[in-house]
């Protein structure tokens, strides 16, 4: 399938964002949807610690400086040849290289953590760089579909984005690539584990027995939709060896193996696996009646 195909089912941009309009970037009234905004989300504010059993993690979180410095750095990546403020004072980087855009990263991170810890440390425990790489990475994939986004594909802007590290990018990672360097959760990584895990990453996009694409980031399009239906499936199997039906349990098995990112595999059709699943829940809904 097309990259476009999983782009749409990713992020319809149904308001039509535009890349060109840094007013779409971010906005701080609630209930919008724009990159920054969604990419915060995805970061897992939920899970942020109390600062102590008695005092803060009231529910409420500081985040207008943070979020605000990550749209003017994401702004001024693709219009001001990657210029960002940093503790050092205002600095620009080469992101059309490899070295240039993980320097980029590295110093857009490391000051989003600075402000967002800042702004909080009485309400939550810091936050580590696992949490700060997966905001940055997001906001990126969702630019990526961005209106307008094409134009910076094409000139390169894209090319050595890595790949958002995940629950299910993990997963993956484990069985294709590499066992982690660190055995920890997605969100407490440190920045020497982070880097590792996506040079190892790059290594195996860039060989010539990946079937997937050579960017980090738009390899992340198709590996998150295949491990999050393998989960899904994975949770179907319980429920269908409760009922103890052969025949689903076989094709849930099928299944399984058929979407999972192997060296032999191509892109899977989203369409047909939303549809193969709901079919499965159809008949284990009918099964379940049946047995009773």
């Amino acid at each position: 399938m097309d990259i476009k195909e999983y782009k749409k089912y990713f992020y319809a941009n149904e308001r039509n964002y535009s890349i060109d309009v840094i007013d779409d970037y971010y906005s701080s009234e609630k209930g919008w949807k724009k990159a920054i905004d969604s990419a915060f989300n995805d970061m897992a504010v939920r899970t942020l610690k109390k600062a102590t059993d008695d005092e803060g993690g009231d529910g409420a979180v500081e985040k207008e400086r943070a979020l605000t410095y990550l749209r003017d750095s994401f702004y001024a990546y693709f219009h001001k040849g990657g210029e960002i403020d940093t503790v050092d004072g205002r600095k620009s980087y080469d992101v059309m290289s490899r070295e240039g855009f993980d320097e980029w990263h590295k110093a857009v991170c490391t000051e989003f953590l600075t402000l967002f810890n800042e702004d909080n440390r009485k309400r939550y425990q810091p936050v580590a760089y696992g949490k700060a790489q997966k905001a940055v990475n997001m906001v990126f994939k969702y630019l990526y579909c961005y209106d307008g986004a094409d134009k910076y594909i094409d000139e390169g802007y894209f090319d050595y984005c890595h790949m958002p590290i995940d629950n299910l990018t993990l997963n993956w990672y484990k069985k294709e690539v590499a066992y982690p360097p660190a055995d920890c959760a997605w969100s407490d990584l440190k920045y020497g584990a982070y880097i590792e895990i996506q040079t190892n990453i790059r290594n195996y996009l860039e060989g010539s027995s990946s079937p997937l694409p050579s960017s980090g980031l738009e390899a992340e399009f198709y590996v998150w939709q295949r491990e999050r239906y393998c989960e899904d499936f994975k949770e179907l199997a319980k429920a269908l060896a409760a009922v103890n039906d052969d025949y689903l349990q076989s094709l849930s098995d099928d299944f399984v193996r058929s979407v999972r990112v192997g060296r032999d595999r191509s892109a899977i059709d989203i369409a047909a696996t939303i549809r193969t699943l709901d079919a499965l829940k159809a008949r284990l809904e009918r099964v379940k009646k049946a047995k009773k």
